[in-house]
């Protein structure tokens, strides 16, 4: 079975019509500037991806698409490229844009455009071509330089770290990326050395922290425990403040505490009766003082009767007004009255349809006026005025007075209260001073009857003997404590500083790349050997090595095409160095040989099953 492949091509680009047979191996394809290498090439993809409309590649790396593709038919009014084998055929046809194809091959091969050199990789922004490296790297597994979980329990492998701590880290990666986690981690990092220069007062050093030992630690605090050291510390306070208690009295003391125990007792009886009498001492001046307070808020019958004097004078009043405003108007009074002067309103007239009412005081014409009456009810009605001022008067009086004889009872009250409070306070604390008498009695009598019974006790050298070893088992704790925070301290800052190490730039990342790129060189090597070129690799940066500095490779001096053991293209990360093989702004070739274009790098799987 035959396994080459037929490239026919008319009226694509520059090319009229070209035919051109595609054996197994490696193919190269050569010529002068201008005689249709990457043409042939735009073809080839046009048929190996189904793409009817090639993209171009703007300067930030991004593919766009021209709207029109006109500049594809030079020649005539319609093109076509047709790659056929026993296997199966697709032909691309334009400028219907349409793709069709028979058998099996054309569906189970999609190179990258990049590896069909339809992508100038090589003219990408350094940022973009890293970033296209490491995403097309992670396509192929052996090539792939994106990290996992595993990578990292690997770089960190034979540090000690914790497991919280990687996890803490691999969530950070996973979630922020490794900028983000570099920096949690130099935070983390100063922090933990900022603790551990806060607990022990002194700058943080990785091998000061190993050997430091606090003020007051000794040796036997290595295997020691906080319950242990507590315990000791109680039990030295106990010894001391027993020992407090077996101290001898000196004679002085001793002389002290017998009078005291032979002080008579007071007599509680006489105090508590005194007490009782201080709290009815005033009792019947106080009772007589608030017995005198209700008559006064009674009102005598006289103040009752000038009170209902006053409110039938001002009635009588009110109806005289009315009276003399019928005398003056000669109307008949009508019900209603003048809010202002009280003067009774007579209807003067009503509006039809619903009008407002109109009130007014009405005076007949014609009408007569009696002066005498007039004059008679005004007389009545200043005696009845001069009369209500009167009766106010003796209320006011009467008010002023109760109101001064109630405050004078008041205040004699009170002061009669506030020395029976006082009676009793001095009483009560009489009572208290007692108590507290014989309860000094009582502890001196208790006191002189243990120190005749004991007779000489523990020293006072001896209890300081008791409170330096006191004081010595609270510091030994003390310089346990702060040398566990500090260890603590200084481990977070040793777990801290290898994360910071591994997430930095130069780090895993660096190591997983070199890794990645390490894999790739080996292939390119293995490519550059079948073409007979010298090696070319990529560095970290993504940027292209030849050998011995060289820029360029020249062809055997022919332009037919010259075939090799040949593969199918493949999207990889090897892909990304056979772009540059194309690209005209890197391989230059002597005067006359113009570029040199490769198609199906080394290491993909085969074409043909």
């Amino acid at each position: 079975m035959s396994k080459t492949m037929t490239l026919s091509i008319e009226n694509f680009g520059g090319i009229e019509a070209a035919n051109l047979a595609i054996n197994p191996g490696l193919t190269l394809l050569s010529g002068a500037n201008g005689a249709g290498k990457t043409t042939v090439l735009r073809a080839l993809a046009a048929c190996l991806r189904s793409d009817t409309v090639m993209p171009i590649l703007l300067d930030d790396g991004k593919e766009a698409l021209l709207k029109k593709e006109s500049h594809l038919l030079v020649r005539g009014r319609s093109g076509s490229v047709t790659l056929s084998s026993e296997q199966g055929s697709r032909r691309v046809t334009w400028p219907a844009n349409t793709s069709k194809g028979t058998g099996v091959f054309p569906g189970q091969v999609a190179p990258s455009r990049m590896a069909l050199g339809l992508i100038d990789w090589m003219a990408m922004p350094q940022a973009v071509r890293i970033k296209t490296l490491l995403e097309t790297a992670a396509k192929d597994p052996s090539l792939s330089s994106t990290i996992t979980r595993e990578d990292l329990d690997r770089a960190v492998a034979g540090e000690r770290l914790d497991q919280a701590m990687i996890d803490w880290a691999w969530q950070v990666i996973a979630g922020h990326g490794f900028d983000v986690a570099h920096s949690e981690a130099t935070r983390c990092l100063s922090e933990s050395t900022g603790g551990w220069r806060a607990t022990i007062r002194e700058a943080y050093g990785e091998e000061k922290a190993k050997s430091y030992l606090p003020q007051g630690w000794e040796a036997d605090l290595v295997s020691a425990t906080q319950e242990s050291l507590h315990q000791e510390v109680q039990d030295r306070r106990q010894a001391v403040e027993q020992a407090i208690a077996n101290q001898s009295v000196g004679a002085a003391e001793a002389v002290r505490i017998e009078a005291v125990a032979n002080t008579p007792l007071p007599d509680m009886t006489t105090l508590e009766t005194a007490l009782a009498k201080a709290r009815i001492s005033n009792s019947d001046v106080i009772a007589g003082l608030r017995a005198k307070l209700p008559p006064l808020q009674q009102e005598p019958q006289a103040i009752i009767d000038s009170r209902l004097a006053v409110a039938n004078c001002k009635s009588r009043i009110k109806s005289l007004q009315a009276e003399m405003a019928v005398v003056q108007s000669g109307a008949p009074m009508i019900d209603g009255h003048c809010p202002g002067c009280g003067i009774a309103l007579a209807v003067h007239d009503r509006g039809a349809g619903g009008a407002p009412t109109r009130y007014g005081l009405s005076f007949p014409e014609g009408t007569a006026v009696d002066p005498t009456q007039i004059d008679r009810l005004t007389a009545e009605i200043d005696e009845l005025t001069a009369e209500a001022a009167k009766q106010e008067s003796a209320i006011s009086a009467h008010s002023r007075s109760v109101a001064e004889q109630v405050a004078t009872i008041q205040k004699e009250l009170s002061h009669a209260q506030e020395a029976q409070r006082q009676a009793v306070h001095a009483a009560e604390q009489g009572i208290n001073t007692a108590k507290r008498q014989m309860a000094e009695i009582n502890a001196a009598q208790n006191r002189l009857v243990e120190i005749r019974a004991k007779g000489s006790g523990v020293s006072a050298e001896e209890i300081l003997t008791l409170r330096q070893a006191s004081s010595r088992s609270e510091a030994r704790l003390k310089a346990w404590e702060i040398k566990q925070s500090a260890d603590r301290y200084a481990e977070d800052a040793r777990q801290f500083a290898v994360l910071k190490e591994v997430t930095a730039p130069a780090g895993l990342r660096k190591a997983k790349m070199d890794t990645a790129l390490a894999g790739l060189n080996a292939r390119c090597a293995e490519l550059s050997a079948i073409a007979n070129w010298g090696t070319v690799s990529l560095t970290p940066d993504a940027d292209c090595n030849t050998p011995e500095g060289r820029s360029s490779f020249a062809l055997p001096p022919s332009s037919t095409v010259a075939a090799s053991p040949c593969r199918c293209c493949w999207p990889s990360l090897s892909s990304l160095l056979f772009c540059c093989w194309t690209a005209p702004t890197f391989w230059t070739l002597p005067v006359g040989w113009g570029w040199s274009s490769c198609c199906a790098p080394l290491g993909s799987r085969p074409f043909w099953p």
